[in-house]
């Protein structure tokens, strides 16, 4: 395990709920303004750097994935986050 990723770790201890996945991690960074629904961060695992977020859009009454300027993303990342919006869109429904 590199040093960067333990450093890493550590910063992320005491975080809200946290997914991981091969390259990147989705962290709930907090509620909607109405509290009814959770927001999370997508992070690359070994730099820690924010890809971007993933909130309720009321519009389309479900999850989206919001990604920062500039980010690039291969299909299993994507994959990763597709599925992610799947589990929280389950909860969401659940009141998990």
């Amino acid at each position: 395990m590199s040093r960067e990723y333990i450093e890493y770790a550590e910063r992320m201890k005491g975080v809200g709920k946290m997914s991981t996945y091969e390259f990147i991690d989705i962290v709930q960074e907090g509620r909607s303004p109405s509290g009814k629904t959770a927001r999370y961060r997508v992070l690359n695992r070994r730099s820690g750097a924010v890809l971007g977020v993933i909130s309720w859009y009321a519009p389309w009454r479900q999850y989206t994935f919001n990604p920062a300027p500039n980010t690039v993303y291969s299909t299993g990342c994507l994959e990763d986050i597709a599925d992610f919006i799947l589990e929280a869109k389950y909860e969401a429904k659940v009141g998990t």
